[in-house]
């Protein structure tokens, strides 16, 4: 449960910073009590961004997280409230070929891949939220050094059909994102 939660963690990081090239250089998350990732929930819904994450992926993910830190910290609690929280059933129709959570006293592999699958799962979610909020020829052209460093070279050598390939190339290799050759055009207009 730790690598999973663990790296999870660090897609939240990168998230915020995403979130910050993307849509807001301001936004931040609510330092309320809760864990990261409700911080960046209640975060997002102030900026009307709601990701379609269903309720009880959520409370997998907390169960799962809760664990984690037990083990990590020794808490030694049982969770058993939590875990008589989860729907089973729902869990089982968004992972069918995956066992069931299992209480804290009977975990076995199967709960480690069903809690990683469910943090991607929800991380593609998360990401999939913001793509309608990004203004992608305002944001490529405020922040050109960083996502095209290297258009000056292809403007200077006249070599826009190059030019065009690369600002393409460069927001697919980042973000899997193809932009339109109508929305590079005006992009190369503004450069």
């Amino acid at each position: 449960m730790i690598f999973p939660n663990a790296s999870f963690d660090d897609f939240l990081s990168d998230f915020i910073d995403d979130i910050r090239l993307l849509i807001d250089d301001k936004f931040s998350i609510n330092s309320d009590d809760g864990c990261k990732f409700d911080k960046i929930m209640e975060s997002l819904k102030e900026h009307g961004i709601r990701p379609s994450i269903d309720k009880s992926k959520i409370k997998l993910y907390h169960y799962y997280r809760l664990l984690r830190n037990d083990v990590a910290h020794k808490l030694d609690r049982s969770f058993n409230a939590e875990y008589k929280n989860i729907d089973l059933n729902k869990i089982h129709g968004f992972y069918p070929s995956q066992g069931m959570p299992q209480p804290k006293n009977v975990l076995s592999f199967d709960d480690y891949i069903l809690c990683t699958a469910n943090v991607k799962n929800i991380a593609d979610e998360l990401t999939r939220s913001l793509l309608p909020h990004i203004d992608w020829e305002k944001m490529i052209v405020e922040k050109k050094e960083q996502i095209i460093p290297k258009y000056r070279k292809f403007i200077a050598e006249n070599r826009t059909k190059r030019l065009k390939g690369y600002i393409k190339n460069c927001i697919f290799n980042m973000y899997s994102v193809v932009l339109l050759d109508e929305n590079v055009d005006r992009i190369m207009g503004m450069l």
